[in-house]
């Protein structure tokens, strides 16, 4: 071989060598950083998705709980779910105790008795002496004030335009009560200045006692009430069948809530909007036909049924001065709710034997995990006698009294002054508890 060859030969390994060594990094430069890139790829594809799944988090935890649509990690959807469970488990179970009376109608012998009992003022605080420890030992103390606070503008007197003196509502609130509803046929007995006086007495005293049924504005009207206790926010809707014929003026048509063909559309949409707003709805409708029992009407049975169907778990009716029947309320759409259809009167100078007696709603409302809901076992009533004693001689005590009837007796009804008008015995009153609200009876 020639130099020149050898040479060229030299050169061409030496260059050759050179190629392949460089070739080789090449190709380990290539593989490190495709290694690298997989890598960092792998981590950015983790990073991404504990970031999704932390927002998920974040976005259920702001939700109160509602579950993502869409997790496609099933070990995450399990663990939204089992915090959705944890956190309805950690609601602490809260009961709150219910009691309702009817018609707290001040007729003019009530007037009169309260009158001679005051000393020459109106003092009404026997109306409730008997009974004072059931509304003060129950969480929610229910009444319907029948008659209006009119004020001193108008004559205080009874049948048929009743005007009520505010010491009526001094006792109301001394006796326990929390709410009271003012929505009834008799609300425009004192024209609009005697509802406005109304208003301004039960709000000047509003951090006592929770007025439902009037309303001092348009926003009041078209907002919903509602009264909290223990931690359970309970809506609380009032309701007047009408006016006894008489007409609100136009420009104060927000002034009592009504339930008649007009507003059915109102009532039914505010007991749908209570149910958003509220754990649990009450209705207090003004309803029925006076004197008529045990069974109601067959309005007050369409009106109930619209309000259970709109979301309503309690309806208790008040109006037709004797007590009706008790009973729990299932619609098609599922709803359930318990409804007494008339308590009957707490007080009042009725002269018809089955006026006299009333009832007391008593049952326990509980919030857990399960919902709001009536504890069934707990709803009942305890029947009541109004009891008074007339007499305008100077030396006759009159009396104005509400008793549970279990205590009362008959040689306490020997002296009611019915015995003048319509002569009956304690029995007729025990029977006649059994005959309307059968096994809700509670002692």
């Amino acid at each position: 071989m020639t130099n020149r060859r050898r040479k060229v030969r030299k050169n061409y390994n030496k260059y050759h060598s050179i190629y392949h060594r460089h070739r080789r990094l090449n190709i380990k430069r290539i593989v490190i950083s495709v290694g690298t890139l997989i890598v960092l790829g792998v981590l950015m594809v983790i990073g991404i998705t504990t970031l999704v799944s932390n927002n998920k988090s974040v976005k259920v935890v702001q939700n109160n709980i509602e579950l993502p649509t869409k997790v496609a990690d099933k070990k995450v959807k399990n663990t939204v779910k089992n915090a959705a469970q944890n956190a309805a488990q950690n609601i602490k179970p809260t009961e709150v105790s219910i009691v309702a009376v009817g018609d707290n109608l001040v007729s003019d012998s009530v007037l009169y008795t309260a009158k001679r009992y005051g000393g020459g003022k109106y003092d009404f605080s026997e109306v409730f002496e008997k009974m004072k420890s059931d509304f003060k030992a129950a969480d929610i103390a229910i009444i319907n004030q029948e008659t209006m606070l009119g004020g001193k503008q108008f004559e205080y007197q009874g049948f048929p335009l009743f005007n009520t003196p505010d010491s009526m509502g001094r006792a109301v609130i001394d006796a326990g009560f929390d709410i009271v509803q003012c929505a009834s046929n008799h609300s425009l007995d004192t024209k609009v200045e005697g509802m406005q006086h109304a208003i301004k007495f039960w709000k000047k005293h509003k951090n006592e006692i929770m007025m439902v049924g009037l309303n001092e504005n348009e926003e009041e009207y078209n907002s919903i009430p509602i009264y909290e206790c223990k931690g359970i926010k309970f809506a609380v809707l009032n309701y007047t069948y009408g006016l006894n014929g008489l007409k609100l003026p136009q420009e104060y048509s927000y002034i009592v809530n009504l339930m008649d063909k007009q507003h059915k559309e109102k009532v039914k949409s505010d007991i749908e909007r209570a149910e958003k707003e509220a754990d649990f709805t009450i209705v207090l409708p003004h309803w029925g036909q006076e004197y008529v029992q045990p069974e109601p009407i067959k309005e007050q049975v369409q009106w109930a049924k619209l309000m259970v169907e709109a979301g309503a778990d309690l309806i208790i009716g008040t109006h037709p001065h004797v007590c009706e029947k008790i009973q729990w309320l299932k619609t098609d759409n599922g709803n359930k709710a318990l409804c007494y259809y008339s308590l009957g009167n707490y007080t009042s100078g009725q002269q018809q034997w089955e006026t006299l007696m009333g009832a007391m709603a008593t049952l326990t409302v509980r919030k857990d995990n399960k919902g709001t809901r009536i504890i069934k076992k707990t709803a009942g009533v305890v029947p009541t006698i109004n009891h008074y004693v007339w007499g305008k001689s100077e030396n006759v005590i009159r009396k104005q009294y509400t008793y549970r009837l279990t205590d009362y007796n008959d040689s306490m009804l020997r002296e009611h002054s019915i015995q003048w008008y319509d002569p009956v015995k304690y029995q007729d009153y025990v029977d006649l508890s059994k005959r309307v609200f059968g096994k809700f009876i509670k002692k």
